[in-house]
């Protein structure tokens, strides 16, 4: 009996363990070398721990010590002499190691906007910090700048109302043009003439470049995709060309007046022929 309560015990704590450690993985950004020595030790314990509950399951009360022999020589791993404490001090090694490793990372971080997506990629070293619409200077003002903003869903308390709006230099929401000319088929109704979202992504310990003209990363320089789509810009006014997802994510919660920019499918002459200009956003 005692050694069927053993073996059970044994299972469930092998099962245990593995959820137990995703969990922990899932909430922190471990690099890969480290990934791969705290898997190397797990499997040294789990190796350990049979033996030892294998040991314990068949212990006979009436025989000697010697039935400890085969978990002591387990627990040596080959060597002479096996120190107690060992696992733990190899596990506190790595996690010093980690700490460091965090700490150093945190000292530099590199933010992109994720035009036409209200989600940053699902990776444990990119993190949201919000999602919101895009917006820009008025299609029918000369004043107000060209660049394209992210502001968020819920902005913040705004100041005292200025007495003289007609001189102020306003900001208007971007959206979707009409679309005639598009690089791949759409749903024109979830799209055509909607917001554009946006996302704003902090990446720790990693730099973002966008690169135009191409849709996949530098097979050189260990680059490493974070979105792909085309280049988008404005008609009507001086606007800044932005990389847009190719989801082309739309938000129709909010009134749109006509004031407000639009943004369509930029086009390059390339050998005498023209064609949609891909963009790609990567990292390393």
């Amino acid at each position: 009996m005692f050694t069927e309560w053993t073996k059970i015990s044994l299972e469930k704590f092998l099962q245990e363990k593995p959820r137990k450690i995703k969990k922990l993985y899932n909430r922190l950004f471990i690099p890969k070398v480290y990934s791969l020595q705290l898997s190397k030790l797990n499997t040294r314990v789990t190796k350990v721990l049979r033996q030892f509950f294998a040991t314990i399951g068949d212990l006979d009360l009436e025989k000697g010590s010697y039935q400890l022999d085969s978990a002591k020589e387990a627990y040596k791993e080959g060597k002479s002499l096996g120190m107690a404490g060992k696992f733990r001090r190899d596990l506190n090694r790595i996690l010093k190691k980690i700490s460091a490793k965090s700490q150093s990372e945190e000292k530099y971080s590199s933010m992109y906007t994720r035009y036409g997506s209200s989600e940053c990629p699902e990776e444990r070293s990119v993190v949201l910090v919000h999602a919101g619409y895009a917006a820009s200077s008025p299609k029918n003002y000369l004043g107000s700048g060209f660049n394209i903003l992210c502001l968020p869903r819920k902005p913040g308390d705004a100041s005292d109302e200025p007495t003289l709006v007609q001189n102020g230099s306003l900001i208007a929401g971007v959206k979707y043009g009409e679309l005639l000319q598009k690089p791949f088929n759409i749903r024109d109704s979830k799209i055509v003439f909607n917001g554009m979202v946006c996302a704003v992504c902090l990446m720790h310990a990693q730099t973002v470049h966008t690169f135009y003209g191409r849709q996949e990363c530098p097979e050189v320089g260990g680059w490493k995709m974070q979105y792909t789509g085309y280049v988008m810009t404005s008609q009507s006014v001086v606007s800044e060309n932005v990389c847009v997802d190719s989801k082309l994510e739309a938000h129709q919660d909010s009134y749109f007046g006509q004031h407000d920019q639009s943004l369509d499918f930029a086009l390059v002459n390339y050998n005498g022929k023209v064609q949609f200009l891909p963009c790609v956003v990567c990292s390393k």
